[in-house]
């Protein structure tokens, strides 16, 4: 099983990534939290939640670096193909939408 997500649970943790690719997760870390920032301005989203949501994030960014026209290589260590999502915040769109404000159509 999973371990739980916790405010302390780190990108690198969540994905299961090589220390060597420290410097590489902070960026995706950033990248996503600013993102999921901007996406949650003015709502109020538990602390959690919006955790996993750039857990997500920041893990569709970091895919993006192994893939090759969306599909993982041939020499990743990835064995099942997955296709690299085009907007990395899908996943969080789920996971927020219960708590966001509603747009103006």
């Amino acid at each position: 099983m999973a371990e739980p997500i916790t405010p302390t649970t780190t990108l690198k943790d969540y994905i299961g990534a090589d220390a060597r690719d420290t410097t590489f997760i902070a960026e995706c870390d950033a990248e996503a939290q600013e993102l999921v920032d901007e996406r949650c301005k003015g709502s109020r989203v538990p602390p959690l939640t919006k955790r996993r949501a750039v857990l997500e994030v920041g893990a569709e960014l970091y895919k993006r670096r192994a893939t090759q026209n969306g599909t993982p290589a041939m020499d990743s260590p990835e064995m099942t193909p997955q296709r690299a999502r085009n907007d990395p915040m899908k996943a969080a769109k789920f996971i927020l939408d219960p708590f966001l404000e509603p747009g103006i159509g």
